[in-house]
């Protein structure tokens, strides 16, 4: 007899969590910043947390925790995060954005197309 709680008709899968620094060496963080001003050359000079959320897969209370702490530069203007595009790829550079982890499909994806666009 199979012991109750063996067996689980749900899905369990989780899915991966991913992370910038399994993909970068130490000394190579300005490569994704590089990458991201390839591939989002053509948005405007400025972003919101909404823009950052959609662009890296990661959301976007945690561009504010993340703003809020002191981790990246902005600028508010009517009690609206604004951020210019250098500070961005600043951030995108740093170990903070390296090391962090997500599970997100749309971050995991951008992380994907990191990995072959430098290859």
């Amino acid at each position: 007899m199979i012991p109750m709680g063996a067996v689980n008709s749900r899905k369990t899968t989780k899915p991966r969590r991913r992370s910038f620094s399994q993909a970068v060496d130490p000394g190579e963080e300005q490569e994704v910043a590089e990458y991201f001003a390839h591939v989002y050359a053509d948005y405007p000079n400025v972003f919101t947390p909404d823009d950052m959320a959609a662009m890296t897969g990661l959301n976007k209370k945690s561009f504010q925790r993340i703003m809020n702490d002191g981790h990246m530069k902005f600028l508010e203007i009517d009690r609206r995060y604004i951020i210019p595009k250098t500070y961005f790829w600043e951030f995108i550079a740093s170990r903070r954005f390296i090391d962090a982890w997500s599970n997100s499909e749309d971050f995991i994806r951008i992380l994907e197309g990191f990995e072959e666009w430098r290859s």
